[in-house]
Order: C-alpha cells, then structure tokens, then sequence
C-alpha cells in the first residue's frame, strides 16, 4: 500500500518529512510519499491525505483557491481521499472547497476530530510539542470544551508549565483532564504539607513528574445571577517552594468572606466524582436586592417610593401631606382627625370596619397587605386584652377604660406629655 501526504506550503512538507524521518522506508509493501501539490503533478497513490493547512474565520484557503491546484490535489487517489482541515475555514470560503464539505456532511463522512479520543490526544500532544500551551489551557480546547468542571489558569502557572519538561507537560494536562471531570486524587497520592493558616483549608496538590507538584483550590465565579465552583489552578512547584506560595496565599484568602470559604470547601459528590455546585444569588444577596420584583413596587430604586402607598404618595416631599388611613399628615393632630376605621373618639377605636380588614383585631393582619403578606410573624394576630395606660403620676400601672383618659394630643401645645401607650400582647386563653 502507497500513501501519500499532500500539502500546499513546503515548510510543511519539510516539517511532516522531518517528523516521520526513516520510519517507513525499510518496509518494502509499504511507503509514506510527501510532497506539495506540485510536486504530486501526474503522480498516484492508494490512500491520499490533504492538509488544507489554514485555519481563520474569514474562509481564506490560500494556494487552494486556486482551481488548478485543487484539481491535481483532489485527483491523486487510486482508492481513498482523506481532506484534513478546519470545517469553519473550508465552509466559509465559498468555493469548492465548501460544496465538498457539504457533500461529505450529507454523505455522513464529515467526522470531528475532537470527538474521538484519540485524535483529541494527539492534537493535545502536538500542540504541546509545538509549545502552544495557550491552545491547550483555551476553555474551548478539546481538553475542557465538554469538561464538567470550568478551570482558570494563573499567570504564574502558565509560566512555569512553559518552563518544564514535555514529559511533565503531558503529565500535567494528563492530570487536569482527569481533575476537569470531577476525579480526584486520593489521600495517598498527595502531600499534605499545608499546615497552618487560611491555605490549609482551601490549598490543594498532587505530584506530577518526580518532585514537582501541581496546586489549585476550589473557587468561586459569578455568572448569570449564580455563584459557581471552578478549579483555579495557581502554579505547578518542586516541593521547597511550596510554603512560600502558600504563605503569599494567605493573604489572598484572607479577603475572602466567610460565605465564600464556606462554598468554596463545599463538596457535592456524585456517585466517585466530586460535580461543582451552583448557588442562585437569590433575593438575600445585597448586590440584587434591589433587582428583583418588590411586593411593594418595582425593582427599580428610582421608583422604589413611585407606587401609591397606603399612608399617601410616593413622594418622599408630600409623605406627610396626604391623608393617613390615622390622620392628617399634622404630627400634632395625629389622632384628632376622623379615621378611616373610626371616628377620633380613641374608645371607638378598634369599633368601626378598617381599610385592610374587619374590626375584629384578630384580623388585623389576615387581609393583603401592598408591601407584603399580612403575616408578618403573626405579629399581632392575637387577641387583644386592652390597652394598657401607664401614667407617670401614678403607681401602680392600671388598666384604664379608653374612653376615660386624657390623650396626650389633647394637652395644650406647650405641656409636656407624661403618659404613655403601650400595646399589650396576651396569650390566646387569656
């Protein structure tokens, strides 16, 4: 069997030779031909591969958009044609190149390279090789693109992988694609070397590659109105450097509050995975609690006070100058005025019918309330015995009829008032 590798740029034919070098040629029913489509001009062989090369979301396609090129590329195989490059590329140069992309997705012979395990791998490694590292910590990278746990690399992490040793590489992105789908290391194949301070609590490892050690901790980022558990990954050290980095972390975790620790060392477990957890900020946090619905009125502060209140307008200027389901807005004739649920005279009180409810101070609370439920911890839902008036001038405390006292509203305006009202809550068999 031939086969043939074509590519249109020559340092890439340089570089596929140098790759596969003499591993071929002692096997005399089998060879491996690469050269450039120029090169392939009346030339054949059994399989053939196409790099198409470039890579870009403008469909440039380089050397292929020439007709001619694409033909002699397109005709050198006996029995198989494999076409390797990127979909988006091909699709969107609006050549032929798009029609066969769109021939081979049609016949079912379209086929992703990330979706095969191998072939995952095998970018992963090269890109590797290549020192692409930053293509291989993307989030959408083949490693974390489906990943259940999101990850965010440091700076000082990325340094120092770039440092190591290919071997260690691949060790390390070994380890963070087991760690990216909820496995963990077990007690025995760490170093518990964290012994004091806020690092202790949140500060994981696990050794990679002789003497050094990869360190992450279990974080938390805000997105879409939900806190969320990712993996922060902060270096990857030989083990004497290790309590210098944790002691510089101290003084990070110092500034979390104590909610986040506590969500950060929270652990879900499905089954021998551990499956990062996702918290709603809800109405409680204080950086939304002005952005949802209020009973009362909009979620917009501006028109917090817009909506009509019960005791009068919105409007913080005119809060007193509105009739008051108790009175008129003047402090001093608060209980001077006719009621809405009665007259002023304070022994008919609780006697007439109220705006939000009968007469019955059982029921003060039992009908809607605008800023919210009429249960306000059942409040006032008991019974009342009396109000009970305690006057300075006198001792012991009585219970007097309403109707027979003096109302502080009724002195004069420079006398001082010396009773006080208070509302006595009894029990329901009292």
């Amino acid at each position: 069997m031939s086969v043939g590798v074509i590519s249109p740029y020559k340092a890439q034919v340089h570089a596929i030779q140098e790759k596969i070098g003499t591993t071929y040629r002692e096997h005399s029913d089998f060879s491996v031909n690469v050269r450039s489509v120029d090169g392939f001009q009346g030339g054949e062989d059994d399989v053939i591969i196409i790099s198409t090369v470039r890579c870009n979301a403008n469909g440039t396609v380089g050397f292929l958009s020439n007709c001619q090129r694409t033909n002699v590329a397109l005709t050198r195989a006996k029995y198989c044609l494999w076409i390797l490059g990127n979909g988006t590329t091909l699709l969107n140069s609006d050549s032929i190149w798009t029609k066969l992309v769109t021939d081979a997705k049609r016949r079912g012979c379209f086929y992703n390279a990330d979706e095969d395990k191998s072939l995952s791998k095998a970018i992963m490694d090269a890109l590797l090789e290549l020192d692409q590292i930053d293509a291989v910590l993307n989030v959408n990278s083949p490693l974390f693109r489906n990943a259940r746990w999101k990850f965010c690399f440091c700076d000082d992490f990325r340094k120092s992988i770039m440092k190591v040793g290919n071997k260690a590489r691949q060790e390390v992105i070994s380890l963070l694609a087991k760690l990216s789908s909820g496995w963990r290391p077990s007690p025995k194949g760490r170093n518990f070397i964290f012994r004091r301070g806020t690092s202790s609590e949140l500060l994981e490892q696990y050794r990679v590659h002789g003497q050094l050690n990869l360190i992450w901790t279990v974080d938390i980022i805000t997105e879409n109105s939900n806190h969320t558990q990712i993996l922060k990954v902060w270096d990857i050290l030989p083990l004497p450097d290790l309590p210098k980095l944790a002691r510089r972390l101290d003084a990070v975790f110092r500034n979390y509050t104590a909610d986040k620790m506590n969500r950060c060392k929270h652990k879900c477990i499905e089954g021998n995975l551990v499956v990062p957890m996702t918290w709603s900020m809800g109405f409680g946090d204080p950086a939304q609690l002005l952005s949802q619905p209020w009973p009362m009125g909009s979620g917009d502060p501006a028109q917090l006070l817009s909506q009509p209140w019960p005791m009068g307008s919105g409007d913080p200027a005119q809060l007193l100058s509105q009739p008051w389901p108790m009175g008129s807005g003047d402090p001093a004739q608060l209980l001077s005025q006719p009621w809405p649920m009665g007259s002023g005279d304070p022994a008919q009180l609780l006697s007439q019918p109220w705006p939000m409810g009968s007469g019955d101070p059982a029921q003060l609370l039992s009908q809607p309330w605008s800023m919210g439920s009429g249960d306000p911890a059942q409040l006032l839902s008991q019974p009342f015995a009396s109000l009970v008036i305690r006057d300075e001038s006198e001792a012991p405390e009585t219970t007097k009829d309403l109707s027979q006292q003096d109302w502080p509203h009724n002195k004069k305006p420079n006398q001082r008032p010396t009773t006080r009202v208070q509302i006595m809550r009894l029990a329901n068999d009292a």
